[in-house]
C-alpha cells in the first residue's frame, strides 16, 4: 500500500516539476526572434535558465527514498521557484494586453535608452565583472504613489513570503522600474522614469562610494557636507534625470512635485530627499551646466526663482553648482574614468526636441526617432501649453512614435562576455539556489 502510495506522489511530484519546466520553454520560444516577446529574450533566457537549473536539479534528486516524508519539503521548494518566477511571470504577461503595452514598452525603451550607455561605457572600460552582467530594467505597472526602482524599495519584501526569498529575487540578473497605474496615463510622468534608471545605473555600476568621495572634494563646508552625503542617491537620480532627457526631465519634477509657494518654501528634508526646492535647483543647474545652449535653461531658471523666492534651506544654495559640478566632474572608474557627461548627455538632442514639441502641438507628427528626445518633447508641450497638449492628443501621438521607431529584435546582447559565459554563471546561480533552497526545506 505504502509502495502504491509512494509511486503516486513520486509520479504527481515530477509532473508539477515538469510543468515548471514546460512554462519556461513556452516562454523563451514568445521571446524568440519575431514573437510578441522578442525584447525580452535576454531577460527571459537568463531568469529562466537560473530557475529551469532548480528544477533540473530538483527532478534528478527525485526518487522515491523516503518520498512519503520528503515530498513536502520538496513542494514547498517548487513553490518557492513559482513564487521568484511569479514576480517576472506577471509582467511579461501584461505585455500582451492591448490597453497596457503600449505605456510598457515606451517605459522600457526610455529606461533603456537611459541604462545602455552606461552599461556600454561599463562594457569599454573592461571593469566590469563578466559574471554581474545585468539585463535591461524591466518596467511594469507599481501601486505606489511615485516610480521608483525596485531594488531600493521594499516591495521585494512584499511580492514575497519570506526575506530570504527577497534576497534571492534581488540576486537575479534582472532590474525592475515601477511605474505607478495612474501615470501611465500622463506621459510627462511616465519621463520620470529616467530617475529611476538613474538608481539602476549607481546600483549596478557601484558608484555610491564614488559619489560620496566626489562630494567630499567639492568645497562644501562640513557642517553642511553630511546634509549632502546622506541624500546622494537622490541627488545623483535627479542628475542623471537632466543628463538623459534635458529641460523635459526639469519641467516634469517641477510639476511632479509642484506645491504652493508657502508650502515649498518650509518643507523640510526627507531623509534621503533634498527638499523640492533644492530638488529643482539641482536640476536647473545641471541643465545649465550640460546643456549650455539651451535657452530654456535661463527661462524655467527665472519661472521657479519668481515664483519660489524663498526656502528655508537657502543656506545650501551656494553647495548646489559645487554639488553638481562634483558628481559630473568626476572620474568614475566604473566607466573607464570617463565624467558623466561622457557616458551619457542629452545636450546633441535639445534641439531636435524644441522642434518636436512644436510638431506635436501643431498637431503633426514628431520626427525623433529617440525615445529620450521624443518623451522630453511631450514634457516640454505639456508644459508650454496644457490646452494644445490634450487638444492634440500628444501623449497618443508620441507614444505611437516611440513604439514606431523601437527597432527590431532583440534589446540586449552583451558584448562584455560571451554569452557561454553568462550561461555557466547562470547554471552556477542556479545551483546555488537549489543548495540554499533544500537546504531551507531539509530536502538535503
Amino acid at each position: 500500500m505504502n509502495s502504491a502510495v509512494g509511486e503516486r506522489k513520486l509520479a504527481e511530484l515530477t509532473a508539477k516539476i515538469a510543468g515548471l519546466r514546460e512554462e519556461f520553454t513556452h516562454w523563451r520560444s514568445e521571446s524568440s526572434a519575431g514573437r510578441p516577446l522578442e525584447k525580452h529574450y535576454s531577460q527571459i533566457e537568463r531568469i529562466t535558465a537560473r530557475l529551469d537549473t532548480f528544477t533540473e536539479l530538483l527532478i534528478r534528486d527525485l526518487t522515491d527514498e523516503n518520498i512519503l516524508t520528503r515530498w513536502q519539503g520538496i513542494e514547498l521548494s517548487l513553490l518557492d521557484v513559482h513564487h521568484l518566477w511569479d514576480f517576472f511571470r506577471g509582467k511579461f504577461a501584461a505585455r500582451y494586453v492591448p490597453w497596457l503595452r503600449d505605456v510598457l514598452v515606451v517605459g522600457d525603451e526610455l529606461v533603456w535608452a537611459c541604462y545602455a550607455p552606461a552599461q556600454a561605457a561599463a562594457a569599454r572600460s573592461g571593469q566590469m565583472d563578466p559574471n554581474s552582467v545585468r539585463e535591461p530594467p524591466l518596467t511594469y505597472f507599481g501601486n505606489d504613489a511615485t516610480p521608483l526602482a525596485i531594488s531600493r524599495h521594499s516591495s521585494y519584501r512584499a511580492s514575497l513570503y519570506t526575506d530570504e526569498l527577497a534576497g534571492e529575487l534581488r540576486s537575479l540578473p534582472v532590474p525592475v522600474t515601477a511605474v505607478p497605474w495612474h501615470q501611465g496615463a500622463h506621459v510627462p510622468d511616465v519621463l520620470m522614469l529616467t530617475h529611476e534608471a538613474g538608481h539602476h545605473v549607481e546600483d549596478d555600476f557601484g558608484l555610491t562610494p564614488h559619489l560620496t568621495a566626489a562630494v567630499a572634494t567639492s568645497g562644501i563646508p562640513p557642517t553642511r557636507l553630511t546634509f549632502w552625503q546622506d541624500r546622494l542617491g537622490e541627488v545623483f537620480a535627479d542628475i542623471y534625470g537632466v543628463l538623459s532627457a534635458g529641460a523635459g526631465y526639469v519641467t516634469a519634477l517641477a510639476d511632479f512635485l509642484a506645491a504652493p509657494p508657502p508650502v515649498v518654501a518650509g518643507q523640510r528634508a526627507h531623509a534621503r530627499y533634498p527638499t523640492t526646492h533644492l530638488r529643482v535647483q539641482l536640476a536647473l543647474a545641471t541643465l545649465a551646466a550640460t546643456c549650455p545652449t539651451d535657452s530654456r535653461a535661463t527661462v524655467l531658471d527665472e519661472a521657479w526663482q519668481t515664483t519660489h523666492p524663498d526656502h528655508d534651506y537657502a543656506a545650501y544654495d551656494a553647495d548646489v553648482p559645487r554639488v553638481v559640478e562634483s558628481v559630473l566632474s568626476y572620474p568614475y572608474p566604473a566607466f573607464g574614468e570617463l565624467r558623466l557627461p561622457a557616458v551619457l548627455s542629452f545636450a546633441s538632442l535639445s534641439r531636435e526636441t524644441d522642434i518636436d514639441a512644436a510638431q506635436l502641438l501643431d498637431g503633426r507628427r514628431p520626427l525623433s526617432g529617440d525615445p529620450r528626445a521624443l518623451l522630453a518633447a511631450a514634457s516640454l508641450a505639456f508644459y508650454d501649453d496644457p490646452a494644445g497638449y490634450r487638444k492634440h492628443s500628444v501623449a497618443a501621438r508620441t507614444t505611437d512614435r516611440v513604439r514606431a521607431v523601437q527597432a527590431q529584435g532583440t534589446r540586449f546582447r552583451s558584448r562584455s562576455t560571451s554569452q557561454p559565459t553568462l550561461a555557466a554563471a547562470d547554471r552556477a546561480a542556479g545551483a546555488s539556489l537549489y543548495e540554499r533552497l533544500t537546504d531551507r526545506h531539509r530536502l538535503r
